[in-house]
């Protein structure tokens, strides 16, 4: 496994228990687990938001879950990631997105060359933090200011340390 320049140089020195939301987003329909991996190749030592569940057994409720509702900042990321191209983004998906990357308290916002369409990951971000990002070992970066220690001890972060969730 190659991880892209990012992860293999400066995702090490990201402080311990940071927030990353990555592009390709770990998404569930295509198994795309490229994040997974690089948050692994780094010895869990950032929290990554994403990820999908496997439940064993036929019928509803099993097999890959975690693709979320219609809106969510989950369904866009995964939309973006799957589909690869154009995304008609609502200003609801924008509210949502913002939401959530407060409420996971992103601390790093990180799209890489690897996914189908980074140049749209990169303008949706760029539209979610109002924030141009910097170009660091070939990958577009925000580093974001998580929310305040109070505002945050009251959010439920879709974050994973050890196991990736949704």
């Amino acid at each position: 496994m190659v991880l892209p320049p990012w992860f293999a140089t400066a995702a090490p020195h990201v402080a311990a228990g940071s927030v990353v939301v990555t592009y390709p987003f770990p998404a569930s329909s295509d198994l795309t687990a490229q994040p997974l991996v690089w948050q692994a190749a780094d010895a869990m030592r950032f929290r990554l938001a994403g990820g999908y569940v496997k439940v064993p057994g036929p019928g509803p409720g099993h097999g890959v879950i975690g693709f979320g509702p219609p809106n969510s900042a989950i369904r866009t990321l995964e939309d973006l990631t799957l589909a690869g191209g154009a995304l008609n983004l609502t200003a609801v998906q924008l509210g949502h997105l913002r939401t959530a990357l407060s409420q996971w308290r992103t601390t790093y916002i990180v799209v890489t060359d690897t996914g189908r369409a980074p140049v749209e990951a990169a303008a949706l971000f760029t539209a979610a933090t109002a924030r141009m990002p910097r170009v660091v070992h070939r990958a577009w970066v925000w580093h974001v200011a998580p929310r305040s220690a109070r505002a945050a001890s009251s959010a439920q972060p879709a974050t994973s340390s050890a196991a990736p969730v949704a």
